[in-house]
């Protein structure tokens, strides 16, 4: 799951190549972590349009929630998240 992260960053730093934040983010981890180096370095580059996210809540468990994002027509800086919650 981290290398999709990171691709989804390098999407995001190629698109805003000027963002202080932005790059601030990506530095960091760029000291600090061997494995993000790594995956930096492979210049991947992705859009995240849909996957699972794992929720732990202390009186449900661990349900899967599917998700999917969508853009937002005349406004490419934002998104519409949605999640979907498994039966029962």
């Amino acid at each position: 799951m981290g290398d999709e992260t990171v691709a989804c960053l390098g999407r995001d730093a190629g698109l805003y190549p000027e963002d202080a934040r932005l790059s601030a983010l990506v530095g960091e981890p760029l000291v600090r972590s061997e494995e993000f180096r790594r995956l930096w370095a492979d210049h991947q580059v992705r859009e995240k349009t849909h996957g699972v996210k794992l929720i732990h809540h202390p009186l449900v468990g661990e349900p899967d929630f599917g998700c999917e994002t969508l853009s937002v027509n005349g406004a490419p800086d934002h998104l519409l998240v949605a999640f979907t919650a498994p039966a029962g």
